[in-house]
């Protein structure tokens, strides 16, 4: 009878719903079973991170377990550039390579991926087939077969796009609330992990670039400045270099390396702030050393800013070039030398040729003019002896036009010392004899020479004078123009098989077009000062070699001057 007892009241218990479940009992049970086992694998999960290095293996991870917590067909994990805005696929699951080509060949904000850029958060397609804005790519979402996008977009703390985790499934479908909220809680994991990696590859070249720079400095002076200039680290090069010890020059301003007149001038600061505006600085002039002695230095000057770009100070890198300095100085003093002898010996022959041809005919004229007044003074003037006389004057007047033509005949070499000359060669040489011209007046060298031109045959010494002189010439025009519109184009091509043709535009004061063949005129000149011998003498050389030289205007200002070498045979 007790037993009878026990089994009724337990029925009777059951019917009251207290000691069986009820069906909303149990799936309350089961949501917490499935979120307990859910925890437990992303505990789990995340243990399997920490044991982890390489960004590759820590994606394939995190995505697999996506996958198993959604359901879901297919799978994968992009990674977003910022330069190109586009996604690649780093990581994926169940895709066919057909797929994973289409995806790098679309850049398209209907798909996915797009649309979590554009509205940075979550997105659900539900079905591609009822979803208009993905008609584009139905077909290759047939091919890949799913019906169904789930996109989870991946941000750094501070906001910033890095990646999306994506899942796909066959059918049309929609991920559970709890799924989606542990979906998050992967992407954080991915995110951070991506940062994380992406720092470390930031700090590792930020390393790198340090130790290359600081190998790059060795035996040269290598210090630190803070935002106001002062400085705050000193290695043995700048020890070395300015004789200062680091102990007595930190924290002291960097002006006291300059000389007196560009501290007060304020240069010290001027070039703080280009390199704090522009990034980096680059300079050469005098500096001084502890002792007061002077050296010429090409000093490098680079703003460091923190991660929030914020200037923090500037490194410094100071070479010493004072042997160079002093040898281009030398070098500089006897081009200029030479170039005076060459000036009083040319003007010395000149000037004999002058005297020796203007002589005769000017002593005929003056000789015909005291005969014509000696003749017509008489009461009955011989007119026809008069008139041969003024015959006479006229011819020496003839005879004295041609001194010019006489002059530049003297000036010119009988014959040509024919040797083969590389004309690539001898432009750049005579570039580098006027480099220190062009550096001071601020001009733009920009070259076109092709190279393995036919060579040609002549003199290289006087060949090279008249590139020399048609570059001084350029250099000249541009002086009363902007410092930033100064720039010299040479050129040098093959004009046809048989001759080479160099080109020197300038975009100087230009020429106007009655002068481009006028500035070839003896003691015709553009120059305040001019001589006016400088182009004729160029073009006999030129035309004794065979060739012709030749001058334009430019259209938009500046002149072009031109000459042709015929090829050696």
């Amino acid at each position: 009878m007790q037993g009878k007892k026990v089994a009724g009241a337990s029925r009777h218990q059951s019917n009251l719903g207290i000691v069986e479940p009820t069906q909303q009992t149990q799936a309350l049970r089961d949501d917490l079973s499935a979120e307990l086992a859910a925890m437990t694998k992303q505990q789990e999960l995340s243990t399997s991170l920490l044991s982890r290095t390489h960004l590759q293996f820590l994606l394939d991870e995190i995505l697999d377990a996506t996958i198993e917590l959604q359901n879901a067909d297919f799978g994968n994990v992009q990674l977003y550039d910022s330069e190109t805005r586009a996604f690649e696929i780093v990581a994926q699951r169940g895709f066919k390579q057909d797929f994973l080509d289409y995806f790098r060949s679309i850049n398209d904000t209907a798909a996915s991926y797009g649309r979590v850029l554009v509205e940075s958060t979550r997105v659900i397609i539900e079905d591609v087939e009822c979803d208009p804005r993905f008609e584009p790519h139905r077909a290759i979402a047939a091919a890949a077969g799913f019906r169904a996008v789930q996109s989870t977009p991946l941000f750094t703390r501070s906001g910033k796009p890095l990646g999306m985790l994506s899942t796909h499934f066959r059918q049309p479908h929609r991920p559970s609330e709890r799924q989606l909220r542990l979906t998050d809680l992967y992407a954080r994991q991915a995110a951070d992990m991506i940062e994380q990696k992406h720092n470390e590859n930031l700090l590792r070249q930020s390393e790198e670039r340090f130790r290359l720079l600081v190998e790059a400095a060795q035996g040269h002076a290598f210090f630190s400045l803070d935002s106001e200039g002062r400085v705050s680290s000193w290695n043995a090069g700048a020890e070395q270099l300015k004789g200062y010890h680091a102990n007595e020059i930190m924290g002291q301003h960097c002006a006291r390396f300059y000389l007196r007149e560009d501290a007060e001038q304020g240069k010290p600061q001027a070039e703080l702030e280009i390199a704090a505006r522009e990034g980096r600085y680059e300079s050469d002039g005098w500096r001084q050393r502890k002792d007061g002695s002077r050296f010429w230095a090409h000093i490098v000057t680079t703003a460091l800013r923190n991660s929030q770009q914020q200037l923090i100070g500037f490194s410094r890198i100071v070479r010493d070039l004072t042997e160079w300095k002093r040898a281009e100085e030398a070098k500089d003093a006897a081009r200029k030398e030479l170039a005076r002898v060459a000036r009083i010996n040319t003007l010395g022959g000149l000037t004999a040729a002058i005297a020796h041809e203007i002589n005769q005919p000017l002593s005929v004229i003056v000789t015909n003019i005291n005969a014509c007044t000696r003749l017509l003074s008489t009461e009955q003037p011989d007119l026809e002896e008069v008139r041969r006389a003024m015959t006479d004057i006229a011819g020496a007047a003839t005879r004295a036009s041609e001194v010019i033509s006489r002059v530049r005949a003297f000036l010119r070499r009988d014959t040509v010392t024919a040797v083969p000359v590389v004309m690539e060669r001898l432009i750049r040489e005579a570039l580098s004899h006027t480099q220190i011209d062009l550096e001071k007046h601020k001009i733009l060298v920009k070259t076109e020479l092709t190279h393995d031109l036919p060579l040609v045959l002549g003199d290289p010494v006087v060949l090279q004078q008249v590139v020399v002189n048609l570059v001084g010439n350029a250099i000249d025009a541009m002086s009363s123009v902007p410092d930033h519109s100064r720039i010299l184009r040479m050129q040098l091509v093959a004009r046809t098989p048989e001759e080479v043709l160099v080109v020197i535009e300038d975009s100087g004061s230009g020429l106007i077009p009655q002068d481009t063949e006028r500035v070839f005129d003896p003691f015709f000149t553009t120059k305040p000062g001019g001589l006016g011998f400088g182009l004729p003498i160029s073009r006999s050389i030129i035309e004794n070699h065979g060739g012709r030289l030749w001058a334009t205007s430019n259209p938009g200002g500046g002149a072009t001057f031109q000459f042709t070498l015929p090829v050696a045979r």
